[in-house]
């Protein structure tokens, strides 16, 4: 159990430094990727150039799975945690891949609808919040409450994501952008997201270790 916990650790450690150095080579790429985009990459060093664009896309998910892997195994004695660990790298190796699957053109149908699907799971998840806030004890509501101010945060980000992208910013439709002159719009609403992100997951960072303290964990 012990050897698990320790493959654990090492397999995380692995994850964060893939994040981090995926980072730092992103600053390396960025200028010359500004310069020439993704197409003029592979047209300028061919295979090459659109491998090392793929590894920037692919290398950041791929880290995110690793730290959540090893942080599954960290419980030793549960044996479904290699399959989790397997689930969540799955997971977080499918967002690039979803790139090739759902194209790269605008559709109203699938923003339209995800829209609505977001709505319904963030009304949903405020109704299921509040009545699980209702029923836990006093001594852990704090913990509950950190809880829900990460999802409120998650999903304010979410509502400005979708104002930067389509209507007021119009990020997605660069035409509609320059004719209405949005771009400062849009840009204010991405500083929105980028704050409401951030304070969703310190909120959730802090809510699950607060939840350790309270279980004496």
């Amino acid at each position: 159990m012990r050897r698990r916990q320790r493959q654990g650790e090492v397999i995380l450690a692995i994850g964060i430094l893939a994040m981090v150095a995926i980072v730092i080579y992103g600053e390396f790429l960025q200028a010359e990727l500004n310069l020439r985009g993704v197409a003029g990459m592979e047209a300028a060093y061919g295979p090459l150039g659109l491998a090392r664009v793929l590894v920037f896309a692919l290398g950041f998910p791929l880290g995110i799975a690793l730290t959540f892997m090893g942080a599954a195994l960290f419980t030793a004695a549960d044996r479904r945690a290699p399959l989790y660990s397997l689930l969540v790298a799955l997971v977080a190796a499918s967002a690039p891949l979803l790139y090739g699957i759902l194209g790269n053109h605008t559709s109203a149908w699938y923003f339209g609808g995800g829209g609505i699907v977001l709505m319904a799971l963030i009304a949903l998840s405020a109704w299921w919040w509040g009545n699980y806030r209702a029923r836990v004890p006093e001594s852990v509501r704090a913990t509950v409450d950190l809880q829900g101010a990460g999802l409120a945060c998650f999903a304010v980000a979410a509502w400005n994501l979708c104002g930067a992208g389509a209507m007021p910013g119009f990020a997605l439709f660069p035409e509609r952008l320059l004719e209405l002159d949005s771009r400062g719009f849009a840009v204010g609403q991405m500083k929105v997201v980028m704050a409401f992100l951030v304070l969703g997951f310190l909120f959730s960072a802090l809510g699950l270790r607060r939840a350790q303290i309270n279980f004496h964990l």
